[in-house]
């Protein structure tokens, strides 16, 4: 190969310019540069840059994103030609009155699967002709790696640029999955009695994780079915299908029992209010203001039903762990961890200064357990979380209890095993009461999850609630803890349904009485939450991490029906 301006025989290469030159390109536009190599040397230094370049990770990821892709693709067919088989067996065994139901839930299947397949496709393509750039890429650099041409080796070389690693995200992919009927009896309710297909969303990761209404969770997405059926006769394998739209209504089938609870939910976002720091409690006051615990300061704010701030308190209250509010009187009562007592709070107002203060005065002393959580009733009873380690508690003799005080401050009962003879607290964190005297403990795990602990009023443990659409009698063992699951607040509403805020999935998910999963009512928030909070008025506030409040308007009507 000769030079392009002297027509001279390149014989060497100039490291500084990263071109090869000929004797006169040295001596008339190269003098003083530095390095100048031989062909060879030059030659060798290339290889081994474009070498470390095929060792980036992302290749290797790309390329295993197209076989999972393959795969997938693969199995979005089978799981669509199963589901589409079940279907037909299904319009079998139910005869010909299930012949025109059949065929629309066919025809519905089958545009689904021709949706689901165009988008994979198109990703797929584009995956593909990445790994086919990254393949070119390897190529070329394998051949001038074992190439003799020097020349063309650094010529080539030097102007050789790996491919760019930008990845491309999966796809949004709503699910079709069938969920049987259950009223058999019913011939004429031809759609009820067949079942149907319900879109359910979900989103697949990089990670091999799958996100969906419930949040974000380790699941083998080519062996889980996006297209599945439940079984086709009876009430499915126990799980109710969910859905995010917080305006319709929800049917679940009581086990051991001809009647279903309907739900409807009326879920309308109102505004946001903003605090400047996370809302760690919320607690209403029978005035129409709301008491805000907020971290990392552990400042207390008083706050009216527009979000204005009224009072804010930090020097008087000295950083409590707790905040809870008596309705007879609008007493404040504050949990201190380390100082083992409970102190009440009232809120004095000068008129004739528009100045306020707040007085206080130890109520209850927990020593030697210390304090972790506090809930006040109607009546004027006190409920505390203690345990007996100032730190997270390890070993044998480590003890959490919840206790009952009546209003004098005396201890009127003290509850620590469930029916197993096993702890049921690790470290209670929330606790709260519904109007006919069901207790609900947030229970922090020694795994770091948190669940729902559900007792009735003779403090008896009833039912737990341990992950997403999981409830267990009291009856039942407790399994190992969900990976993530963390519920980081709780409340009875007006109808004694409970909400619990999910730290992982950043929802706001309704419970009936016996903690069966009935909606997910809030799946749209950008942050954790974790405070919840209901106003006389019907409207339901969620505390997001950040310090932001959304307000919703909240109306739930539910009723027993008899199938």
């Amino acid at each position: 190969m000769a030079c392009r301006d002297h027509n001279k025989q390149l014989i060497m290469a100039c490291g500084q310019c990263k071109t090869a030159v000929c004797d006169e390109c040295i001596e008339l536009h190269h003098n003083g540069h530095q390095p100048f190599l031989t062909l060879k040397s030059a030659a060798k230094t290339v290889i081994e840059n474009l070498q470390k370049a095929t060792d980036n990770p992302d290749y290797t990821k790309i390329e295993k994103d197209f076989e999972e892709f393959s795969k997938k693709c693969q199995g979005e067919k089978m799981h669509a030609d199963r589901t589409k088989q079940e279907l037909l067996n299904r319009r079998d065994n139910l005869k010909a009155v299930l012949d025109q139901v059949t065929e629309a839930a066919v025809n519905k299947l089958e545009r689904h699967k021709e949706s689901v397949l165009e988008e994979l496709d198109r990703v797929k393509t584009d995956k593909e002709q990445k790994c086919k750039t990254i393949d070119d890429f390897k190529g070329t650099v394998q051949r001038l790696s074992t190439s003799q041409d020097y020349l063309e080796v650094v010529v080539q070389g030097w102007n050789l640029k790996p491919p760019e690693t930008s990845t491309v995200d999966f796809p949004n992919i709503s699910e079709l999955k069938f969920s049987a009927g259950t009223r058999r009896d019913e011939t004429n309710r031809v759609e009820m009695l067949f079942g149907e297909l319900k879109l359910q969303d979900t989103t697949s990761h990089h990670d091999g994780t799958i996100s969906s209404d419930l949040g974000h969770s380790k699941i083998d997405m080519f062996s889980t079915l996006s297209i599945c059926s439940d079984e086709l006769f009876g009430d499915g394998p126990g799980e109710n299908p969910i859905s995010a739209q917080s305006d319709d209504s929800t049917k679940i089938k009581l086990s051991h029992s001809c009647e279903s609870l309907r739900c409807d939910v009326k879920l309308i976002y109102q505004r946001s209010l903003k605090l400047g720091s996370s809302p760690q409690t919320m607690v209403p006051t029978t005035e129409g203001k709301c008491w805000i615990l907020a971290s990392p300061w552990q400042t207390l704010h008083l706050v009216d039903t527009k979000g204005e701030v009224i009072n804010i308190l930090q020097a008087e209250i000295a950083f409590p762990d707790d905040v809870s509010s008596a309705s007879q009187d609008n007493s404040t009562f504050l949990a201190y961890f380390t100082k083992k007592c409970v102190k009440r709070g009232t809120l004095m107002i000068n008129k004739n200064e528009g100045k306020h203060s707040f007085e206080m005065s130890t109520f209850i002393r927990t020593d030697p357990m210390f304090l972790r959580c506090v809930c006040l009733i109607p009546n004027g009873d006190i409920f505390v979380g203690l345990t007996n380690k100032p730190h997270l508690p390890s070993g044998p003799d480590h003890t959490s209890v919840l206790v009952r005080y009546n209003q004098k401050g005396k201890e009127i009962r003290r509850v620590q095993k469930d029916g197993h003879g096993q702890d049921m607290f690790y470290i209670p964190v929330r606790i709260k009461k519904s109007n006919t005297g069901s207790v609900a403990v947030v229970n922090f795990t020694e795994s770091g999850t948190a669940h729902l602990v559900l007792l009735d009023n003779d403090l008896n443990l009833t039912h737990r609630y341990i992950d997403h659409g999981v409830a267990l009698h009291a009856d039942e063992p407790l399994p190992g803890p969900a990976q993530k699951f963390m519920i980081t607040d709780a409340l009875f509403n007006h109808q004694d349904l409970l909400l619990i805020s999910e730290y992982y999935s950043r929802t706001v998910q309704l419970l009936d009485p016996s903690c069966n999963l009935l909606k997910v009512l809030v799946t749209d928030l950008q942050n954790p939450v974790w405070s919840l909070a209901q106003h006389a008025g019907g409207d339901l506030w969620v505390g997001v991490e950040g310090g932001e409040i959304k307000v919703y308007t909240h109306t739930i009507d539910y009723s027993l029906e008899t199938l």
